[in-house]
């Protein structure tokens, strides 16, 4: 057997062959490392929707409410003959549906200066006793339904003495307007 000594240029082309190794050894494990960080990126946006989903589930069926595509039927103004009819008709209509929705009235203001023959707006201020569940889903009807009004303004807190309930009742103010059109 004859021993072969290695030259310089055998030793050059054994180096480099070992440094080609190495680089692509470096590359593939950088191109995994991305794609793991990718997955992982993946898997918590779509988990973080999923249980955003659920929350929004979850809230749709605490409040009860339900959409339909049908339009809601009815005249888009406030009817009456007068302002003042139309007024009363208005504090009727909300007074339902605060009732139908569990809580009760306590007072209600009818602001007929915006009423005017040039604006035609009415506005009605009414405080109320009611539950969130009860509150979403009246506010729900008021916006959703007809004739068209606009809650301008709303603040609730805790009834006194159900602060420590485990579903308290809710002290309501709501501001809200409608389009009153006089009858020609």
């Amino acid at each position: 057997m004859t021993a072969r000594r290695f030259t310089f240029g055998d030793k050059r082309n054994a180096l480099l062959a070992a440094l080609a190794y190495v680089v692509a050894f470096a590359v593939l494990l950088a191109i995994g490392l991305s794609a793991s960080g990718t997955l992982w990126q993946s898997w918590t946006r779509y988990s973080s929707a999923a249980q955003n989903l659920e929350l929004l589930r979850a809230r749709k069926g605490l409040a009860g409410l339900h959409f339909t595509t049908q339009p809601p039927a009815g005249s888009a103004y406030i009817e009456g003959q007068t302002a003042t009819v139309a007024g009363a008709a208005l504090q009727q209509r909300i007074g339902a549906i605060v009732a139908e929705a569990g809580g009760a009235v306590l007072s209600s203001e009818l602001d007929l200066h915006e009423a005017g023959a040039d604006s035609g707006r009415i506005g009605l201020v009414i405080a109320c006793d009611i539950d969130q569940n009860g509150l979403q889903r009246a506010l729900y009807e008021i916006e959703a339904g007809m004739p068209v009004l606009t809650v301008r303004r709303l603040s609730a807190q805790t009834a006194p003495g159900d602060e420590k309930s485990p579903a308290p009742r809710l002290r309501a103010q709501l501001t809200l307007s409608g389009q009153w059109r006089a009858p020609q």
